[in-house]
């Protein structure tokens, strides 16, 4: 039996999700999917060499996807993913630009699914870099399971913030690359960055799916805008950091309900 972390609506297994999804997940149960697999780059032993990085900023238990070994388990993992969606749910896969082919030849040609958008991340603290141009950008390539559930409308797509121009495919947002006390120097992606997805593409009470829970930022947005959420996770290492987050966030969320009660006299 796998471990696993809960609490409210957020359950994240410590496994691997290609076996885990098929056990643990409802078939065609999922509104929304989030990932950010492994790019495959293999990071840990090029860190050196490529990035000006020390090595107590990175955390260990991670397992590397060998380059010969990447487009299977893309394949895996993507089958796994579209057995666990509804017909309508929206899928985002963010991923580096050295796989990221990958990804949109199994996902369009394989599994025949819609590529709606292609958004670029774009971030001004990207890490240096000794004899290449530093990288400041990631991809995130959002998808409907067929062109029909784009076309018709059927797919949730939520307009979150009150402005008059529309929503644009390349996104600013910073990393957040400050020392963290919960695991010193641990890396996640921006919570701007994930709750622009997940309120974008799901509504509350809807249930959320992340195949790569790294240090938490997904099951702490669904907690904080109230969606259930369900992920995977293969590093023991990363539990402490995603009930740190997880549990820190809603804490904040009672503060900011208290405090709207407060003001509404109730």
């Amino acid at each position: 039996m796998s471990e696993k972390y809960e609490f409210k609506d957020i359950t994240v297994y410590f496994e691997d999700c290609i076996k885990g999804i098929y056990d643990k997940v409802k078939r065609g149960s999922v509104d929304m999917v989030f990932c950010d697999p492994p790019f495959g780059i293999n990071f840990i032993s090029r860190s050196d060499w490529t990035y000006s990085r020390s090595k107590k900023s990175r955390i260990g238990g991670y397992k590397e996807v060998k380059k010969d070994e990447y487009r299977e388990f893309t394949e895996k993992w993507i089958n796994a993913v579209d057995y666990a969606t509804k017909n309508n749910a929206t899928i985002y896969i963010v991923s580096g630009w050295t796989n990221l082919h990958h990804i949109l030849d199994y996902a369009i040609e394989g599994k025949g699914w819609f590529l709606m958008n292609h958004i670029i991340w774009w971030y001004n603290n990207p890490l240096p870099t000794l004899k290449k141009f530093r990288a400041c950008h990631y991809h995130i390539v959002v998808f409907t399971k067929s062109k029909n559930i784009f076309i018709q409308n059927k797919h949730t797509f939520n307009i979150i913030d009150n402005r008059e121009s529309p929503y644009l495919d390349v996104w600013q947002i910073s990393r957040d690359m400050r020392k963290k006390e919960y695991i010193p120097n641990a890396t996640k992606l921006p919570h701007e960055l994930v709750r622009r997805c997940v309120l974008t593409s799901s509504n509350e009470g809807d249930l959320v799916l992340d195949c790569f829970v790294g240090n938490g930022t997904t099951p702490a947005v669904c907690l904080a805008h109230n969606r259930r959420f369900i992920g995977f996770e293969i590093n023991l290492n990363t539990r402490k950091t995603i009930k740190y987050i997880v549990e820190k966030e809603y804490k904040l969320k009672e503060q900011r309900n208290n405090l709207m009660n407060y003001l509404s006299g109730e």
